[in-house]
């Protein structure tokens, strides 16, 4: 297969942000565009490999590749190749392994350029070292500079699988997949004014001076931090997707239905300025990645009924630790503040008793409705 693209972007400030009465808005009154072509092509086979040979009650093998070439950020070939081993009936084995690609959007590359301003009390470490004072370079605030950046580069990354899947009876089976996830080059906001203000030598291409000046450095004032989109730094994630389905109850006319899977997340390292991976799970404070649960899981059980069908939904997530500690303390030093399990329930109820119409009700998170009601 192929697909031909063509993208745009246009930003296009209102009346009032152009005119710059709107406050708060450091670049709303600024216009963008831009636009791209993309051109793909990709193919994919399975092959069958051998079939009720030995202890091969089938083997088969998929391999596919894909070109994408983006207008103004390059090309890419991405190779994936998986596995499928039947040993017998009830028992699957599967692997695979695969490249990926991201190009920057259209806002990456062209959102229009921000302006902000350090905290109060900055210093310029080059023309204003530790244990001198003053107020220009010594205690002030900076201009940064934010926004899209041209020069990004497309994030990368490499995936493998390997499970196995057991039916022992065929009411009931078990998946279970391991995954490894690696990802380079990721978009993300240049480094904080904090962390480029804190070694000005090792970040020296982020900061913008005026020309030279009687200070005693040989350096120009800072006129400008820029905290521009980046490509910065690697995220390595491992874990398992578990899978569980088993069919309790059986009649004519009723079926009883357990279902639920989950995911264990074993790392989630994301690499820091300095080079070294920190893990983020559980880690609110992590990079503004979002709240990374160690396991979470969905749990159903279905009661199906002649043209009734039942269901009730459990959705579960393991406890956390908070960024803030509580006032409590045990030798003058906080106490952490953990978060408990979350769960919510879901429930749904179908009827599929009339020629070619099915009617379905449901209510999201029972437990919320039950204690509103019970408030009231």
């Amino acid at each position: 297969g192929g697909e031909l693209r063509k993208e745009t972007y246009n930003f296009a400030p209102s009346d009032a942000s152009a005119n710059f009465l709107v406050a708060g808005f450091g670049a709303a009154g600024v216009g963008a565009s831009g636009s791209r072509k993309v051109q793909s092509a990709y193919a994919e086979t399975a092959v069958p490999l051998l079939k009720n040979v030995l202890a091969f009650k089938s083997l088969e093998l998929d391999a596919a590749v894909r070109f994408d070439s983006y207008q103004h950020v390059g090309n890419t070939t991405n190779p994936k190749a998986s596995i499928r081993w039947e040993l017998f009936n009830g028992l699957l084995l599967r692997a695979s392994a695969g490249s990926g690609f991201r190009a920057p959007t259209l806002n990456n590359l062209y959102s229009p350029q921000t302006h902000g301003i350090t905290t109060n009390g900055s210093r310029d470490l080059i023309r204003c070292p530790v244990g001198t004072s003053g107020i220009q370079d010594c205690s002030t605030q900076f201009v940064t500079n934010g926004g899209g950046s041209r020069n990004l580069k497309p994030e990368k990354s490499l995936s493998e699988t390997a499970g196995v899947v057991w039916e022992p009876t065929k009411n009931y089976s078990l998946g279970v997949d391991f995954f490894r996830i690696s990802v380079s080059d990721l978009i993300a906001t240049a480094f904080g004014s904090a962390t480029i203000l804190s070694d000005p030598v090792r970040y020296a291409s982020f900061i913008q001076r005026g020309p030279a000046d009687s200070n005693p450095s040989g350096k120009g004032p800072i006129i400008g931090i820029d905290q521009y989109l980046i490509n910065l730094g690697k995220t390595n994630v491992d874990g398992f997707d578990v899978d569980l389905t088993g069919r309790v109850f059986s009649t004519d006319t009723d079926k009883v239905t357990l279902r639920g899977n989950g995911t264990y997340i074993m790392r989630y390292d994301q690499q820091q300025t300095s080079g070294v991976f920190t893990n983020s799970i559980n880690n609110p404070a992590s990079g503004g990645i979002g709240l990374v649960i160690r396991w979470r899981h969905t749990a159903n059980v279905t009661w199906k009924h002649g043209a009734w069908l039942g269901s009730l939904t459990q959705n579960f997530q393991v406890g956390t630790h908070d960024t803030r500690t509580s006032l409590q303390t045990v030798a003058n030093t906080p106490i952490p503040r953990n978060v408990a399990p979350y769960e919510t329930y879901d429930g749904q109820l179908s009827y599929s008793g009339f020629k070619k119409v099915k009617l379905t009700v449901g209510v999201k998170n029972l437990g919320t409705v039950a204690a509103a009601g019970v408030v009231v």
